[in-house]
């Protein structure tokens, strides 16, 4: 059982029907509880609103497994997910280098925060130095008002406004100069050694779609109660006469038109 669940969970597509039929059912009931507080029926009701919302965005890439069977995307879905993988061990340096410079120019552009503005300058932090990657420069952010009343602030304002200035084009050289030419360096490579493995991977990929669909059900929930009775009158009649519970499947028609004595080749090489 271990061994089935663990091959269970493994798979993407898995992953995502369990994250989203678990999303829509909490949604549910949140949307489902009653209460007379028209503040708490307001708040039930928002919660509610953003599951569902986050429950679609869950749902919507599993229909790309019906593209997946396709020879001309089924390749390229694999490749997406081999690059997702790069990218996101990449985003780390990235997130890194995008803290230090956001909360050192917060620091110094906004010494002084009251509480009320607080929420303003998390968001600063991650706001400013997120679009400036997109090349987004705002350079007046980086201008201070070095007077207050017609009386100069001092040199501590003026070394700040400049310091400002200076890391701000530090930033710009490492984060969208080197990293992110670095990251399209990285991905590319990845590109040209997943061309040729991914086709086989494919292939794989396609068997095991096929193996899954033969034992589902033709019927959608509700009806596939129907299904199940049925094929439970099957075992029981193949138990009755000698023969084993359940039929082989012949999966000979699928690696003569797919080739899959190409990729048995090549995973045991």
């Amino acid at each position: 059982f271990r061994d089935k669940f663990n091959n269970w969970s493994s798979d993407i597509w898995n992953q995502l029907d369990f994250a989203g039929f678990c999303m829509f059912f909490i949604a549910f009931i949140i949307h489902s509880v009653h209460s007379d507080n028209n503040d708490a029926r307001i708040v039930l009701l928002s919660t509610s609103r953003i599951i569902y919302c986050m429950d679609f965005l869950v749902l919507c890439p599993r229909s790309l497994q019906v593209l997946s069977i396709i020879p001309s995307q089924g390749p390229k879905l694999i490749m997406i997910s081999k690059l997702l993988g790069d990218m996101i061990s990449f985003l780390f340096i990235l997130f890194v280098m995008l803290v230090s410079f956001g909360v050192t120019t917060q620091a110094l552009l906004q010494p002084e925060t009251s509480p009320t503005a607080a929420g303003t300058y998390v968001r600063d932090i991650f706001y400013i130095p997120f679009y400036r990657l997109a090349g987004e420069v705002a350079q007046s952010q980086g201008d201070l008002n070095c007077t207050l009343g017609g009386t100069p602030l001092g040199d501590d304002c003026w070394a700040r406004m400049v310091l400002v200035n200076i890391l701000m084009v530090v930033y710009i050289l490492i984060t969208v100069i080197l990293l992110l030419n670095l990251l399209i360096a990285i991905l590319s490579k990845s590109y040209d050694r997943l061309d040729g493995e991914s086709v086989y991977l494919w292939r794989r990929q396609y068997n095991d779609i096929v193996a899954e669909y033969l034992t589902k059900p033709i019927l959608v929930p509700p009806l596939n109660i129907f299904w199940i009775i049925f094929e439970f009158f099957k075992v029981a009649m193949r138990l009755m006469s000698g023969k084993t519970a359940f039929k082989p499947i012949d999966l000979t028609f699928i690696t003569n038109e797919i080739g899959s004595g190409v990729e048995k080749k090549f995973f045991s090489s």
